[in-house]
């Protein structure tokens, strides 16, 4: 096969991928379309297909390859926008039966996160004429993959609320999985935080209010009462508190100030683009094993989650198995 050593950017993968459907190389200039799949009397086009690649075409910025490791590279991308396509359909159709609506802000919000994936407005051009895209059907295939994925986060949410899980399945999942417990340093945090504003006045007014608030803590005044009252913190219900954090969990400069703050200590004033914050740090623990009795707090979720994904799955095959799925083409070449 003719070798390509030369950087093939995402829309030169584009227009490869369309050309391919013509005579199977890469030299072909006119893309003739065909059905690849079928759900029900619903025929799926490999240009849907490419279509539903459209936005996995942003993250393949350059590379450099022969044709036939290309097709290889591809294939795999093609299976799974196949597999997307299919279940797009199948979810759309039972939004439209529910009346789902996506509002038109949305879907524009949406096309402007892909754009994003582009370097400049005329790559993202590229790329769309050559999946045989315009901005029109880009907005309607938008508006279709929303719909869908209402529908799936619906039916997901509603497995979760449905999921059985028993105190046995999280002692042992506890016991299976120990080790994600273990940690070397933890600390029990409490956070003080008030927003502020981009305008740098207001900003110095809020961190001055602020620092009025710490020194006050600081003779004496009761961290929490004032947390509840003042904190803009989603935390400020409980007084401030974080629970239990680890090294990282933390966004700089509040990682940076928990890792050298003693224990009942307040730190600076530290600034972050949201605001203004100081800490206080309630008890530093080294070395150790997370409790059940915390652990399951974070491992109820997680097993729900994994037991509403399971279900989820169950349903689409039925679902599947009910619109006569026909695959034609399950690869490139």
């Amino acid at each position: 096969m003719k070798n390509f050593k030369s950087l093939i950017s995402f829309c030169a993968i584009a227009i490869y991928l369309i050309s391919l459907s013509s005579t199977g190389t890469a030299a072909a200039a006119t893309f003739v379309d065909g059905v690849v799949a079928s759900v029900g009397r619903d025929p799926v086009l490999y240009s849907d297909v490419m279509q539903e690649m459209f936005s996995e075409l942003g993250d393949r910025s350059s590379l450099e390859m022969s044709e036939e490791d290309m097709v290889q590279h591809l294939n795999p991308l093609y299976k799974e926008a196949l597999e997307r396509e299919i279940e797009l359909r199948i979810l759309f159709k039972e939004a439209t039966a529910l009346g789902v609506v996506v509002p038109d802000d949305k879907i524009e919000d949406r096309i402007s996160d892909l754009k994003k994936q582009f370097p400049n407005a005329e790559a993202f051009r590229t790329a769309l004429n050559a999946t045989g895209l315009t901005p029109s059907t880009l907005r309607e295939r938008i508006r279709r993959q929303m719909m869908a994925y209402t529908v799936r986060m619906s039916k997901q949410q509603q497995f979760e609320k449905e999921a059985i899980i028993s105190e046995s399945d999280l002692a042992q999942y506890f016991q299976d999985h120990k080790s994600e417990f273990k940690f070397e340093t933890r600390y029990l945090v409490r956070r003080f935080f008030l927003k502020a504003p981009f305008d740098a006045k207001k900003r110095d007014e809020v961190r001055q209010r602020l620092n009025d608030i710490r020194i006050r803590i600081k003779d004496g005044a009761d961290f929490t009462a004032l947390a509840k009252e003042m904190s803009d913190g989603p935390e400020a219900s409980e007084g401030g508190s974080l629970g239990w954090v680890l090294p990282g969990d933390l966004v700089e400069p509040l990682n940076s100030a928990l890792l050298s703050l003693p224990a009942n200590e307040l730190s600076d004033i530290l600034e972050t683009d949201f605001g203004f914050h100081f800490l206080r740090i309630e008890e530093i623990q080294t070395e150790g094993t997370t409790p059940y009795e915390e652990a399951r707090i974070d491992i109820e979720p997680l097993l729900r989650r994994k037991q509403a994904e399971e279900q989820y799955r169950r349903w689409m095959n039925l679902l599947r198995q009910r619109s006569e799925i026909r695959i034609l083409r399950d690869a490139i070449q």
